[in-house]
C-alpha cells in the first residue's frame, strides 16, 4: 500500500508534520527567551556588584517556594543524601536532628546602604577568570535578598553570585535573581550557615557540558584533566598547581581558600555530611577527602580550620557520582 496515494494518510502526515514544526518552534522561542533573560541577569549581577549609588527601588527577591527536606545537588536534579554526620559522637546530629543552623534571616538585610568600592575595583564579569578584586554584596542583596556573597576561582571561570536559601530545590532551576532557568546558579547547602562559618560548607553548581562556555561549575573537571570521564590526572595536577585558590566575597569579609582535595565520589559518601562538632568527626572528614583525592596536593587542613566542598555532576552519564573539589580557608580580610 502506498500511503502517499491515500488522501487520508497524506492529511494525517501533514497534520503531524505541522504539529512537530509548531512544537519545535515553541521550544526554540522559549530557549531564546530564557537565554536573553539569563544574559540580562548576568549583566545585572555585574552592575550591582560594583554599584556605588544608594538604590532603593531594586528588583524584589523570588517568591516563596515549598520547602524540601532533601539535600539536592543541582548537577542533574537528583536527590542527595541527608546532610548529617554519620559518626557516633554525642555532639554529632542524627538523621532526625538537623545540624546547627543560623536561625536568623541570613538571606537578606533591612539596611538600605551600599558599600562604596575602592577606586581599584574591577567590574566583575560572570564566567570570566579575572579576579573582581572587590564586590558590592550589599547591592547584590538589594536585587535578591538570598544573595550571600560572590564566589571566584582563579582560572576556571567560576565568577558568580552565591546564593543561600531554605530550600535546595528552588535555585536548582533558577538564576541568581530567582527567575526560572535550566542553568540554575551557584548556591550553598540549605543546612549550612550563609556566612560560611560551619566547619564544612557544601556549595552546589551545575556542570553544563552541553554549553561550550562551560558556565558555573562546568570547568571543575579540568582539575581531573579532562571531561566526560576521559581523565588525565597528570594534566589535572598541573592545572591545580596553576589554579588552586578560591575566593568568596561576603558583605563583611573576603575569604581565601586553598584546594586540598580533588576526587569523584558517590552521592551517598561521607563527603555530603555536615554538622561535625567533635575533633574526631572533623579529623575523620578531613582524612576521607585526602585519602580519596586523585593526587597529593600537600595541603592538609586541621580540625581548627574551615573547609568548603564544591559539588557538581561528573559528566560520565552516571547520576550516582559527583566531582568534588575541597578547599581549606587560609586567610580572611575585611570587605
Amino acid at each position: 500500500m502506498n500511503i502517499w496515494k491515500d488522501k487520508n494518510m497524506r492529511l494525517i502526515l501533514l497534520i503531524l508534520f505541522a504539529a512537530l514544526f509548531v512544537v519545535s518552534a515553541a521550544i526554540l522561542i522559549a530557549q531564546m527567551v530564557q537565554d536573553r533573560q539569563d544574559d540580562e541577569a548576568d549583566s545585572l549581577a555585574e552592575y550591582y556588584a560594583t554599584m556605588t549609588d544608594d538604590t532603593t527601588n531594586e528588583p524584589s527577591a523570588s517568591s516563596e517556594p515549598s520547602t524540601s527536606d532533601n539535600v539536592t545537588d543541582p548537577s542533574d536534579g537528583t536527590t542527595e543524601p541527608s546532610a548529617t554526620d554519620s559518626g557516633s559522637e554525642s555532639d554529632v546530629p542524627t538523621d532526625t536532628e538537623a545540624p546547627a543552623t543560623d536561625t536568623s534571616d541570613t538571606s537578606g538585610s533591612s539596611d538600605d546602604t551600599t558599600k562604596s568600592p575602592s577606586s581599584s575595583v574591577t567590574t566583575p564579569t560572570q564566567g570570566s577568570n579575572k579576579d573582581p578584586g572587590d564586590v558590592n554584596v550589599t547591592a547584590l542583596k538589594k536585587a535578591n535578598k538570598d544573595v550571600c556573597g560572590w564566589i571566584y576561582i582563579e582560572g576556571p571561570g567560576v565568577n558568580y553570585p552565591l546564593i543561600h536559601y531554605k530550600d535546595n530545590d528552588y535555585y536548582l532551576r533558577r538564576n541568581w535573581l530567582g527567575q526560572k532557568s535550566n542553568k540554575g546558579c551557584i548556591y550553598i547547602e540549605t543546612q549550612n550557615k550563609a556566612d560560611l562559618s560551619d566547619f564544612n560548607t557544601i556549595i552546589y553548581g551545575h556542570n553544563i557540558y552541553s554549553d561550550k562556555s562551560r558556565p558555573f561549575f562546568g570547568q571543575l573537571d579540568d582539575y581531573l584533566g579532562g571531561e566526560k570521564g576521559k581523565w588525565d590526572l597528570k594534566k589535572g595536577y598541573e592545572y591545580w598547581k596553576q589554579h588552586h585558590t578560591v575566593k568568596i566575597y561576603t558583605e563583611k569579609e573576603v575569604l581565601t581558600y586553598s584546594i586540598y582535595a580533588v576526587y569523584i565520589t558517590p552521592t551517598t559518601s561521607t563527603t555530603y555530611t555536615i554538622g561535625q562538632q567533635s575533633k574526631a568527626s572533623k579529623q575523620s572528614y578531613i582524612d576521607y577527602g585526602i585519602k580519596n583525592s586523585v593526587y597529593d596536593t600537600g595541603i592538609v587542613p586541621t580540625v581548627n580550620d574551615r573547609v568548603i566542598t564544591l559539588s557538581t555532576c561528573d559528566n560520565t552519564g552516571s547520576y550516582d557520582n559527583r566531582i568534588v573539589i575541597q578547599a581549606v580557608l587560609t586567610s580572611t580580610k575585611p570587605a
